[in-house]
């Protein structure tokens, strides 16, 4: 008798989670995107063959597949638990919307874990990258490089610089002063915003 876990790996066998997922995900995306601000007109046969190629481009690069087969569990799994908190709030007597006004009145926490999932898939996706950044004696003893062994001046020149800028952001030091800076934003604006009409 067929289980649900044969069922997933049938599907894993077809790649239907490596190329078709990601490529209908980034083709809906794309899509919607060119609908919404008419990028390119509102022409819905263009949008929709400009959407179809940029997932078929997209699919075809392997690493960019993996980003977001790693980042989509993270995504769902956060995606799941803000529906549990907004299922809780309105048993508590909480209108829906309340919840939404909240969420919307607040998107730079949405924001954050949206980028902690994307720096979790960089790193995933890119190790050696995350190996450089944050040892490069580890990185040094293991041979690793950000280019290939017969890469250009300029290839190595690029590596360099973004090496460079990638530990520069990635210090303990520029990362306190980001830190401190939003919780300072974040302060003035709670001091600084003028009080709800009525209440």
């Amino acid at each position: 008798m067929a289980t649900l876990l044969d069922a997933v790996g049938t599907l894993q066998s077809f790649g239907v989670y490596s190329t078709i997922l990601p490529f209908l995900l980034i083709t809906a995306v794309v899509y919607a995107v060119l609908l919404k601000y008419k990028t390119l007109g509102e022409n819905k046969t263009v949008n929709a063959i400009i959407a179809i190629v940029i997932g078929l481009v997209f699919i075809s690069v392997a690493r960019a597949v993996n980003f977001i087969n790693i980042i989509l569990p993270f995504v769902t799994i956060f995606l799941v638990m803000l529906v549990l908190v907004m299922l809780i709030f309105t048993f508590m007597g909480v209108k829906g919307e309340t919840i939404s006004d909240a969420i919307t009145k607040y998107p730079a926490i949405i924001f954050i874990f949206i980028l902690i999932f994307v720096v979790i898939g960089v790193s995933q996706v890119f190790p050696e990258t995350s190996v450089i950044i944050q040892s490069p004696e580890t990185a040094e003893r293991l041979n690793l490089s950000l280019t290939e062994p017969g890469a250009t001046p300029q290839q190595q020149g690029a590596a360099f610089l973004f090496l460079q800028f990638a530990r520069i952001f990635a210090s303990p030091q520029v990362l306190g002063l980001i830190i401190l800076f939003i919780v300072f934003a974040i302060g003035a604006y709670f001091i600084t915003r003028e009080p709800a009409k009525g209440g």
